[in-house]
């Protein structure tokens, strides 16, 4: 006699964690493929390192305003350029040539693209771009993280700052005329 509420034996087997041959990619390398949350992460931390720069410079715009402009030009055109590079490598995941990243140069286009490249699947398999990219690190995870969680928690900061600072006499904010 058999007893109906035993399982049946499981059979395991190991799958590989990724592609071989699939390799790491590299923030700012130029070829290869990138996956959903690596873009997001990678365009995010080379956005906050832009706008970084450029909030640093401005304190120099009374001593200098040519060092002041260049910084805040340099730090935008380093978003830029890195926006582009992670938006070519996003759609070569997606099985698209690289030169459709100007179309987030569009506006309003762009909001488009930008949600194709977030949400859209990148090919399972090899593609004419190369091998898919390996599963993302702990280190990507947590730059995504940090990536959504840094401008939330700037965001309160200055929703709380700013109306102290002016109920303080710090901050003069002009009414709107």
């Amino acid at each position: 006699m058999s007893n109906p509420y035993v399982s049946s034996p499981a059979t395991l087997t190991t799958a590989p964690a990724f592609t071989p041959g699939a390799t790491e990619p590299r923030i700012l390398q130029w070829n290869g493929r990138i996956g959903r949350l690596r873009y997001f992460a990678y365009s995010s931390l080379c956005g906050m390192m832009g706008m970084t720069l450029s909030l640093l410079s401005m304190p120099l715009l009374p001593v200098s305003q040519a060092l002041a402009l260049t910084l805040i030009f340099a730090g935008y055109a380093a978003m830029l350029a890195s926006g582009f590079v992670q938006a070519r490598r996003r759609l070569q995941d997606l099985d698209q040539p690289g030169w459709m990243a100007i179309l987030l140069l569009i506006p309003f286009l762009n909001m488009v693209v930008w949600a194709w490249l977030q949400f859209a699947s990148g090919s399972a398999d090899a593609n004419r771009f190369g091998l898919p990219p390996a599963p993302n690190s702990d280190k990507v995870v947590a730059a995504a993280v940090a990536a959504f969680i840094i401008p939330a928690l700037a965001g309160i900061l200055m929703a709380v700052a700013v109306p102290a600072l002016v109920k303080a006499g710090v901050a003069d904010v002009a009414a709107p005329a």
